[in-house]
């Protein structure tokens, strides 16, 4: 086909194709590039739920090794209180339960013959404070810096609006210690300014400030 070098309707058509065609080239390798960063997060991100994971399992493992050698010290102290004063040990019953020593009262002068461990009392509601801290870009670590252990901590998914992975559903947090969980700010929105926490003995949600970024 022949071109008319002085035909500008003829020129348009050609300029207008050539950018249009650099336009589509430029614009699918920015959607090239567009995936691979979302690869790239979600690869992170996975990662970094499954560390989060594996730490909280381990802590898990820890609270119940702690709370088995508790039990063990309670039962060791429960003996100790059962032996009579002098090296001796106190009877038993036909039924095997503590008689006391003979002639004595019952379970080495306890009433009842039974030694019951000091009671534990519940940490109330207020000995509970919270603080968010953020470890790197989408990794937050929720910080108990009251004095008492908190049970079944939860955080509002609702209110948060954003992606989140390994966020507290039941959790127990000790004082001192923090539950992470993963928190990336959707369509380029910032983080939330405060997440919303509950747990038992607060049934109403506490807003945690979330440190600005």
């Amino acid at each position: 086909m022949s071109i008319d070098w002085g035909d500008a309707p003829a020129w348009a058509a050609i300029l207008i194709s050539v950018l249009g065609t650099a336009y589509a080239i430029l614009d699918g390798r920015r959607r090239d590039r567009n995936q691979a960063a979302e690869a790239a997060q979600q690869a992170t991100l996975n990662e970094e739920s499954a560390q989060i994971s594996q730490r909280a399992a381990e802590a898990a493992e820890r609270r119940a090794a702690a709370a088995e050698r508790r039990a063990d010290a309670i039962e060791a102290i429960v003996r100790q209180m059962a032996v009579r004063p002098g090296g001796g040990h106190e009877t038993r019953d036909g039924h095997g339960r503590p008689g006391g020593r003979p002639g004595g009262r019952p379970g080495g002068g306890i009433p009842g013959g039974i030694v019951a461990p000091p009671r534990r009392t519940r940490p109330e509601s207020q000995e509970v404070a919270w603080q968010v801290e953020q470890v790197r870009r989408s990794l937050f670590r929720l910080r108990n810096t009251g004095t008492g252990t908190a049970t079944g901590v939860r955080m509002d998914r609702a209110r948060m609006n954003r992606i989140v992975r390994n966020v507290p559903e039941n959790a127990v947090v000790q004082p001192g210690e923090a539950t992470e969980f993963i928190m990336v700010g959707a369509a380029g929105s910032p983080v939330p300014a405060q997440v919303w926490v509950t747990w038992e003995g607060q049934d109403e949600p506490v807003a945690v400030p979330v440190p600005a970024t």
